[in-house]
């Protein structure tokens, strides 16, 4: 190969040398410039337009004619003056600037441009050479999309819940959670965000954390959604019950990432009714509530939950067989641990 390409390099130091081809002509280069589908401007020390090319006709729909010998200012929006100036401030013979802004068209239309300036000759700033590109259509489909994308933020933050995601810990550490949160929590994003000891674990309450854990985990391994509904205690002390209904982030390769869903403050009167009553039965205590997190079937139907509940505790010899043949923490004759 090495052989080969020296061969090749021998042959075309051979060629003959042939007699340079005459300059082009002015009119050709007029011709040149002017087929390009970008503006080439040149501009002197007092940043007036000594050249230009038919392309700024076609964009700005103003003559050249009408354009030579004016500062370039003259055609910017107000608002990008300043930026224009401070470039001009700094720029150096050796340097290559770009730079974005908006020309005023005869039409009074803003047209969205780039412009990559630099000096003719190396040792000398001026005059300056420049090339202009409309990026119009480019700017107006990402407003397109930032219009779009504040639309939708706008309507999430409205919402009265908090659309979160999370990390997959015992904290339930946020990486992104809407403004919603304050409604929810009594906190703000920004507070459960950058701040580690406001989490949304340690809001849960401490009898159902492990119970929101276990759910979890469960819907993570089997990939399937979550919906489940515990007590939260709010930034004032406040205690609520909420329904969070999430899923489950996962890599590629299967690894779970996070936990994403939505935590909203339910009404189920009956649902905290009944964890009153339940704190009012000592002899019950902790086994009653883990049977009726595991018993529930319509767990966020009040009505049925309600009446599960109370023929659970009708049938307490039916609950302590239970309770006794899936831990074997209860006898028949044995009352539970209130802890």
């Amino acid at each position: 190969m090495r052989c080969r390409t020296e061969n090749i390099e021998m042959t075309l130091l051979k060629w003959p040398a042939k007699n340079p081809a005459a300059d082009p002509s002015a009119s050709q280069l007029t011709q040149l410039l002017n087929s390009l589908s970008d503006v080439v401007v040149m501009l002197d020390e007092q940043h007036q337009i000594k050249m230009i090319n038919q392309c700024w006709q076609d964009i700005t729909g103003i003559s050249i004619e009408q354009t030579q010998g004016r500062t370039f200012t003259d055609f910017l929006h107000p608002e990008d003056i300043a930026s224009w100036t401070q470039l001009m401030q700094n720029i150096r013979p050796d340097s290559k600037e770009v730079i974005w802004f908006r020309l005023i068209s005869a039409s009074g239309e803003l047209r969205w441009c780039e412009m990559r300036l630099q000096s003719i000759e190396k040792n000398k700033l001026y005059p300056l050479s420049a090339t202009l590109c409309d990026i119009t259509p480019q700017v107006r489909n990402e407003q397109v999309r930032h219009a779009s994308y504040r639309s939708l933020q706008s309507l999430v933050d409205r919402l009265p819940a908090m659309l979160y995601r999370a990390r997959n810990n015992i904290s339930w550490s946020m990486e992104y959670v809407s403004d919603g949160c304050e409604l929810i929590t009594g906190y703000s994003a920004e507070n459960m965000l950058n701040q580690p000891q406001v989490s949304l674990g340690a809001m849960i309450h401490a009898e159902d954390a492990g119970y929101v854990w276990e759910q979890v985990q469960i819907a993570l391994e089997n990939r399937t959604t979550f919906s489940i509904e515990y007590r939260l205690t709010q930034a004032d002390g406040k205690e609520i019950v909420v329904q969070d209904k999430g899923r489950g982030l996962y890599s590629e390769s299967g690894m779970v990432l996070g936990v994403e869903g939505i935590i909203f403050q339910t009404t189920i009167k009956k649902k905290r009714h009944f964890f009153r009553f339940i704190n009012h039965l000592p002899f019950l205590g902790y086994p009653l509530k883990r049977i009726f997190h595991h018993c529930s079937a319509g767990y966020f139907d009040a009505d049925s939950c309600h009446k599960r509940s109370i023929k659970l505790i009708n049938n307490i010899d039916g609950v302590k067989t239970y309770v006794n043949s899936s831990s074997g923490t209860w006898s028949r004759t044995q009352w539970p641990c209130t802890t």
